[in-house]
C-alpha cells in the first residue's frame, strides 16, 4: 500500500463498482476515446442515496479478457484519480457533516494518437 491509498484508508474513502456492457463497442469514452474504466466523483447529493464517494464504471466486456494482475492494476489506476480535497491554506476539506472532502486528479499522463498514423 503506499502513502496514497494509506490516506484513503484512514478516511474512509467509500468507492463503488459499476459493470457496463453494450452490444457493440466500448460502453466507456474518456474524451471520446474507448477506455477498460472511469470513475467519478458522486455529489453530496448523489452520496446520501448511494453511500459511496466515488463510482468507478468497468467495461464487463473487456473485464472477462484481463489478466488478475491487469485487473489490479486497472482498479488501482482508477483509485490514483481520487485524492483528499484541501482548500488554500492545504486544510482538508471537509462537508458540513463533518465527512471528508475528495477530488479527482487527471492523469500524469496519456498518448494519443491517430490509426492512420
Amino acid at each position: 500500500m503506499d502513502s496514497q491509498d494509506e490516506g484513503l484508508a484512514v478516511e474512509k474513502f467509500k468507492g463503488g463498482v459499476r459493470w457496463v456492457t453494450c452490444a457493440e463497442g466500448s460502453p466507456i469514452t474518456q474524451h471520446g476515446t474507448p477506455a477498460l474504466a472511469s470513475i467519478r466523483k458522486l455529489s453530496p447529493k448523489d452520496h446520501v442515496f448511494q453511500n459511496y464517494d466515488a463510482i468507478i464504471d468497468i467495461d464487463g466486456g473487456a473485464w472477462e479478457d484481463l489478466t488478475d494482475p491487469q485487473r489490479k492494476a486497472l482498479i488501482d489506476h482508477e483509485l490514483t484519480h481520487v485524492t483528499i480535497a484541501v482548500d488554500k491554506a492545504g486544510e482538508t476539506r471537509r462537508f458540513k457533516n463533518g465527512r471528508m472532502n475528495w477530488s479527482m486528479r487527471p492523469d500524469d499522463w496519456s498518448i494519443t494518437g491517430f490509426a492512420e498514423v
